[in-house]
């Protein structure tokens, strides 16, 4: 399995594809093993000032705001509460708009507000063909300003209004990152963002290149003293090294280096 990714490293922004061992280079068979996992994608973005994110919570109930429209607020202030659950507010700003009026039923992690950011933020575009990297909304990141800081830990919220949502020419969820109070950036600068989409602790892998697939399900060959057979496994989340298996193989099992029909003379 071939993925081409690009990594946050420290407060470097490295590009360019993962390069799997050449089959010389594999090892005949690798042990499947335990390891923590952190999955991180890196899309292209540009700094943009008081972008307008999404305030949401994951339950079901009845809304009540706390906070009337206009308001100004501040990160982590309660500014409503669904069902007992309290909604809060991902950034510093100005409560700028209900999407929802209070008394009404509302579904978990739907928005429900819209916040203006005071600050700076990256604004960042998933693109529908790497929306199954998205194994959870990420929360959390790092930007890497061209030309300028790297490494900028990050808040990162959904992007408010309906170019949030997936568009037609395949472009998917947005969400901005927003910037630390005092970073030195202005409006336009492109960046690049690493989006941390999940982690598994102590998972078991396998390196990516005994793998065939790379979402969901794949395939191995597995070996059991002189007997190889394909099987297939379920797939979990990837660091672009790694690869989660979440079915399919146990703690030890065997497996050819090398993912089942590209090795040089097989089918």
């Amino acid at each position: 399995m071939v993925l081409l990714t690009t990594l946050v490293a420290g407060c470097t922004v490295v590009e360019g594809p993962v390069s799997p061992r050449t089959i010389e280079e594999t090892p005949a068979t690798v042990e499947v093993s335990r390891r923590d996992i952190t999955s991180v994608l890196v899309v292209p973005g540009n700094i943009t000032a008081q972008p307008e994110v999404t305030a949401s919570v994951p339950v079901d109930g009845r809304l009540d705001h706390k906070v009337q429209a206009g308001e100004r607020v501040e990160a982590g202030q309660r500014v409503g509460t669904v069902g007992g659950s309290a909604v809060h507010a991902g950034a510093s700003g100005v409560l700028s708009a209900w999407l929802v009026e209070s008394g009404e039923d509302v579904l978990g992690d739907v928005p429900l507000a819209t916040i203006r950011y005071d600050g700076l933020a990256t604004q960042v575009s998933i693109p529908a063909t790497l929306a199954y990297r998205l194994y959870s909304t990420p929360t959390t990141g790092a930007v890497s300003i061209e030309g300028g800081p790297a490494g900028i830990s990050c808040t990162v919220l959904p992007l408010a209004g309906p170019d949030a949502e997936v568009s037609d020419d395949g472009t998917g969820p947005q969400f901005a990152c927003l910037l630390p109070a005092g970073t030195r950036a202005m409006p336009g600068l492109p960046a690049k963002v690493g989006l941390d989409t999940a982690t598994v602790e102590d998972a078991l892998a396998l390196p990516v290149e005994a793998v065939l697939g790379s979402a969901q399900s794949g395939s191995v060959t597995r070996v059991v003293g002189e007997t190889r057979s394909v099987v297939t496994v379920g797939l979990g989340i990837s660091d672009g090294a790694m690869v989660e298996i979440v079915d399919g193989l146990e703690l030890g099992d065997v497996v050819e280096g090398i993912a089942p029909g590209l090795a040089a003379g097989t089918s």
